[in-house]
Parts: structure tokens; sequence; C-alpha cells
């Protein structure tokens, strides 16, 4: 019974912190194009359309050329007067249909 209310050993210390390791980013990598490869099969655009220089990720800008290249009106990209996401900037872009029909996209880049 004293064995169960020892104190337990304290834990080692990670080599690296958590989620900045090779696994991690791996991870993040293979998230990333899989997020690209659902957008274009969903959307019905070829991967080289809209992805960024590392040919793994989305890139917001080249999406807003690729709509404006079916006919969509996409206006630039305006600084959000609300900010709330701690390190990055939100940004907020009105995008209008051919049908008329517009909302405002809202997405988030480092600062």
């Amino acid at each position: 019974m004293t064995e169960c209310l020892a104190p337990k050993a304290p834990h080692k210390a990670r080599t690296t912190p958590l989620g900045t390791g090779q696994l991690h980013r791996a991870l993040e990598d293979a998230r990333d194009l899989d997020t690209l490869h659902h957008f274009c099969a969903n959307v019905g655009c070829d991967e080289a359309e809209v992805r960024d220089a590392d040919g793994k990720r989305l890139d917001i800008l080249k999406i807003f050329d690729a709509m404006r290249a079916r006919g969509y009106t996409v206006a630039e990209p305006k600084r959000s007067q609300t900010q709330c996401k701690r390190g990055f900037t939100t940004w907020g872009a009105r995008i209008t249909l051919p049908c008329g029909t517009s909302f405002i996209l809202a997405f988030f880049t480092p600062d």
C-alpha cells in the first residue's frame, strides 16, 4: 500500500519541445497536402492553380486568382478591425458570385 502513495519520479525533459520535431512537421505536411487534394477535388480546379511554392499547401491569394478566372468578383483583402487570434492577423475579402450573392471570407496570416 505504501508503494501506491509513494511520489512518482520526475519525468525527464524532452529533447525537443512538443510539436517541433520531425514527426510533427511530417504530420502537418501530410495534413496540409490532404487539405489541398480535398479542396481541388471539391472545387474542380488543378492543384497547380492554388498551391504555394512548396507544393503542399493552399495559397489564399492564388485561390482568389482562380476564383476571379471563373467569374467571381473578389475584392482586395482588408485587415479586420477585430483581431481575435494572438500571433495572427485576421483578414476579410468580399466574394461575389456570378448570381450576385456575396459573402465575406475571413482568413488568418501569421504576424
